[in-house]
């Protein structure tokens, strides 16, 4: 096969090349010092250009920050942010007015709407800039004359975008009208599993009682040694419920913080963990190092987070114990108690926007009262089982006039806990079962052995529950004024609707002729002589909970106008 002159020249040349020695150095390093120098540009250029996109974007997030909360004058403070970070003007090249609504399943990018300046509450800024190279252009004098590769100068290019929010702390519980200590003692004690003895003045101490929400969680990071990390970090950490109730102590004031530290030495070393951010969020501060104070006043209540404590260090068990009460008529009472999982994201106090919202835990008691009867009934035995659905509160409004701050106003959207209650035989399978509501058979009230059982029955639902707009005014979040919102279907007690609606039975086990007769009204008698005694011990029980039936209270403690802060 014949090779073509032309080509078998090259293939020669090559040859001859290759074979060749003389100028083998200048050649090799003509190569190694373009490398150099692409390693070089990579490395240095690589690295400013880098570092640089670093400065330029935290320039213009604190640009689009000062923009955003000053909309009518947001180029001005913008290109002033700039310049006080070490960019000129010319870097801004393009400035978007836009309306910002954080829309359930949109992407924080898409919530934000272009609008004329007058309408705005957020900004997008656009900057770029023209950054010199230092060894790049050498590779562009490499590839020859020709070429059309331009490196002495790259496009630098951040986008950042704020809005202008409002935002409010409230907290949703319940009042303490009246106090029982040995109730309290005992049902906290059981909940907390250690045993505890406040008197009903340290109970007292602790009723209205507020503690400034960051300096609770300074003291716990100090007593928890994690003092470096972030309000999020602070929360999220597993923390003992002792400590807890000893931070709380540490940010209270006067009697409230001594009952607070009586409570923390009952505790002793042995108290279970607890994970806070289940009770507490700081919405938009959680990004904060613990020890910086945000600009806005968040409280919680004393005796309302300590009983929330009480029933997050219970997790999920069982809590089964005699109550201490002394009311007429009353031989004692059981009380067997479940706590339910919040909602997801839900804690009891909040610092958050429009739309957060905060939620009371699902509660399930059952309360086994034993009555001193009368006549041929010396006992009667009563179940109580009531079960109390998550309340809740939620913002829908706050409204910030611009030249009037003490007209500002927060209103939540406050729904009250739904109610089911029974007088039945509510098995400890369905009581431990929260996703299913019990649908119990009859319970057996009185027994006459060898004669004769009375049994009942009885259903009571408060199911028209709606939300309820509540507005807060400058007076109510700087007195921290609680309001309650109470369903209109819950006029009566409780106990009162029960008996209503109870349905009586006898069954005979031995001679007809040994029953007593009129044994049915005999009961009923019994029971309706004891309601006044069963409401106030249903009300003590629930009380000790944080829990009103029918209602719920909540609270503004504090709100902020035009907080600036990034979204996307």
């Amino acid at each position: 096969m014949r090779i073509a002159p032309r080509l078998s020249k090259a293939i020669g040349a090559l040859r001859r090349f290759f074979r060749a020695r003389q100028g083998s150095v200048t050649v090799t390093s003509a190569f190694s010092i373009v490398m150099i120098f692409g390693f070089a540009a990579l490395a240095v250029d690589g690295g400013s250009l880098y570092y640089r996109k670093r400065a330029l974007q935290t320039a213009v997030d604190l640009a689009a920050l000062a923009a955003a909360a000053d909309v009518p004058n947001a180029r001005r403070a913008a290109i002033a942010t700039l310049a006080a970070n070490g960019f000129d003007a010319a870097v801004l090249v393009g400035l978007d007015y836009g309306i910002y609504q954080p829309l359930r399943g949109e992407a924080p990018d898409q919530r934000f709407r272009t609008a004329p300046p007058v309408a705005a509450n957020a900004v997008r800024l656009s900057v770029v800039e023209q950054r010199r190279t230092i060894f790049a252009p050498v590779l562009a004098l490499a590839a020859g004359p020709d070429s059309s590769a331009d490196l002495d100068t790259v496009r630098i290019r951040a986008v950042a975008t704020a809005t202008s929010q409002n935002t409010a702390a409230f907290a949703l519980g319940s009042r303490l009208l009246s106090l029982d200590g040995g109730v309290l003692n005992a049902i906290l004690g059981s909940m907390l599993g250690t045993t505890i003895s406040l008197s009903v003045m340290d109970y007292n101490a602790l009723v209205g009682a507020h503690i400034d929400l960051f300096s609770f969680s300074q003291a716990l990071a100090a007593r928890t040694q994690l003092t470096a990390g972030t309000y999020e970090d602070l929360l999220g950490a597993t923390v003992k419920s002792g400590d807890v109730l000893g931070a709380l102590a540490d940010a209270a004031v006067g009697p409230a913080a001594s009952a607070l530290r009586l409570l923390s030495r009952q505790m002793g070393s042995g108290t279970p963990s607890v994970i806070l951010n289940r009770l507490i969020s700081v919405g938009p501060y959680k990004s904060l190092k613990v020890g910086e104070v945000p600009p806005i006043t968040a409280s919680v209540e004393a005796l309302g987070i300590v009983s929330a404590l009480a029933q997050l260090a219970n997790g999920d068990r069982i809590v089964d114990v005699t109550v201490p009460i002394s009311l007429p008529g009353v031989i004692d009472a059981r009380l067997r108690l479940a706590i339910g999982e919040r909602p997801v994201n839900s804690p009891m106090v909040s610092v958050g926007p429009e739309g957060a919202s905060v939620h009371t835990a699902q509660t399930r008691l059952l309360l086994t009262v034993r009555l001193l009867g009368t006549g041929a009934v010396s006992v009667v035995t009563l179940p109580l089982y009531v079960e109390v659905a998550a309340a809740t509160a939620r913002v829908s409004a706050i409204t910030c006039p611009a030249f009037n701050p003490s007209a500002t106003t927060v209103t939540l959207g406050v729904t009250p806990a739904i109610v089911d209650a029974w007088i039945g035989d509510v098995s400890m399978a369905e009581f431990r079962n929260m996703s299913v509501r019990p649908n119990p058979p009859a319970a057996t009230l009185v027994s006459l052995i060898g004669i004769a059982n009375v049994t009942a029955r009885a259903h009571v639902a408060i199911t028209n529950m709606s939300e309820r707009p509540v507005t807060f005014g400058m007076t109510d979040i700087r007195n921290k004024t609680p309001r309650t919102v109470s369903t209109t279907d819950f006029t009566t007690s409780l106990v009162t609707r029960l008996l209503r609606d109870l349905q009586l039975g006898v069954t005979v086990i031995g001679l007809p002729l040994l029953v007593p007769p009129g044994l049915t009204q005999l009961v009923a008698g019994i029971l309706s002589g004891a309601t006044t005694v069963l409401d106030q011990l249903l009300r003590a029980v629930l009380s000790t909970l944080g829990i009103r039936l029918g209602s719920a209270d909540a609270w503004v403690t504090g709100v902020r106008c035009g907080q600036p802060v990034l979204i996307g």
